[in-house]
């Protein structure tokens, strides 16, 4: 639930839906220095060196927010192979609805089974009614968006850790060890 009481988030950036009217609010999204390298200790990458976006929140459903926009980065992670700096683009596409948890219809527990599309909608976030904590939404994506096993350009794995396992000996047949055990020859 994106509440606005999640401390030790190193991107603080709060919407009040009582500033929202009837025409969409643009929300601009940047991080200063401090605020970078705060997100490149979070995400567990050498650096965050840069952060933009932008926000389109709207009402939905008379007391939902409907949030949509587009946030990329340049981030600085290390080589899965050669552990050399790699600094890679990220774009991540934002469309997130929210409901408040007053609004949410009870889920119905008298189902024996759970019947999931994969192609609808995400259901709606819930949130406290009043404020959408959008830098939470925002290092979300962010966080999905970064590669997890970055690659150096040119970098390859050393053959003996690509190359499967090598073969087993071929083993013999029993029944032929037997055989040889009988002294009888081989057929």
């Amino acid at each position: 639930m994106h509440t606005p009481a999640e401390p030790g988030l190193p991107l603080q950036l709060y919407f009040s839906l009582e500033n929202l009217g009837s025409v969409p609010a643009v929300v601009p999204v940047s991080a200063d220095p401090a605020v970078l390298k705060a997100l490149a200790e979070y995400l567990e990458v050498l650096a965050v060196e840069d952060l933009q976006g932008t926000l389109s929140v709207r009402r939905w459903r008379k007391h939902g927010a409907m949030v949509e926009g587009v946030v990329t980065a340049r981030i600085v992670q290390e080589c899965v192979v050669t552990l050399e700096p790699v600094p890679l683009p990220v774009r991540e596409e934002i469309r997130v609805r929210f409901l408040p948890v007053s609004k949410r219809r009870p889920a119905e527990d008298t189902a024996d089974e759970i019947i999931i599309d994969p192609l609808a909608d995400d259901p709606p976030e819930p949130f406290d009614g009043r404020t959408l904590d959008l830098g939470a939404l925002v290092l979300e994506h962010l966080a999905l968006g970064i590669d997890p096993y970055p690659r150096a350009t040119g970098a390859a794995v050393p053959e003996q850790f690509t190359s499967a396992s090598p073969e087993p000996e071929a083993r013999p047949n029993p029944f032929q060890i037997l055989a040889r055990l009988r002294g009888k020859p081989d057929s």
